[in-house]
């Protein structure tokens, strides 16, 4: 096996190890020597290609950002031609579709939204932007579509729909905690609420 091979077969063996502890039981909960015990990795490979629990936290918070922006980049083709509250509305459900596949993921990329470690909320910003600036491209494209009120600019538009992205998202956990609501019925809140958001918006 090559030098490459082994490198990259060792990080994966670590990045599944970390996304099982820190998916499982958060940041706070999790140190390197548990990960390395409970998965028989060895702590001369852990520090050899990370220092301490942060720098393994935050390539775990960019491994699960690069594997959904991809997931986003491929689906858009089949989303951003449609009708505008439905391009909106399919663009805001693809991360549930993706993390209801990748729950570990999705529990790393909650805790660094919703409760980040303190010292770390600069970098995992940072980590955010390359999903933060496809948001952008593509609304702006959405919005190209209609004719904005006056007294609503584009940047602003946007900052009203990130807006209502964020209480999707809670709306959309709560579902997924409580699965009694229907889930047709709660796409069609989504659509009644983007209806009234565009309406607000629109010339």
């Amino acid at each position: 096996m090559r030098q490459e091979e082994r490198k990259r077969k060792s990080r994966q063996s670590i990045f599944m190890a970390a996304f099982q502890e820190f998916g499982t039981l958060g940041y706070e909960n999790v140190n390197i020597e548990k990960i390395c015990k409970v998965h028989g990795i060895s702590k001369g490979m852990m520090y050899h290609y990370f220092s301490n629990k942060d720098d393994l936290f935050l390539a775990c918070v960019q491994k699960v950002i690069e594997d959904l922006t991809s997931f986003v980049q491929k689906q858009l083709p089949e989303i951003e031609n449609k009708d505008v509250s439905l391009s909106i509305r399919d663009f805001i459900l693809l991360r549930q579709t993706y993390f209801d596949h990748h729950l570990q993921q999705k529990a790393i990329m909650e805790t660094a939204m919703v409760r980040p470690p303190a010292h770390l909320k600069v970098q995992i910003h940072d980590l955010r932007k390359p999903l933060i600036e496809i948001n952008h491209k593509f609304l702006k494209e959405q919005l190209k579509k209609i004719n904005l009120r006056k007294e609503i600019d584009e940047e602003k538009a946007i900052r009203y729909i990130e807006t209502l992205d964020i209480f999707f998202q809670s709306i959309l956990r709560e579902f997924v905690s409580d699965r009694t609501q229907n889930m047709n019925t709660l796409i069609q809140g989504v659509n009644d609420l983007l209806d009234l958001f565009l309406f607000g918006i629109l010339e």
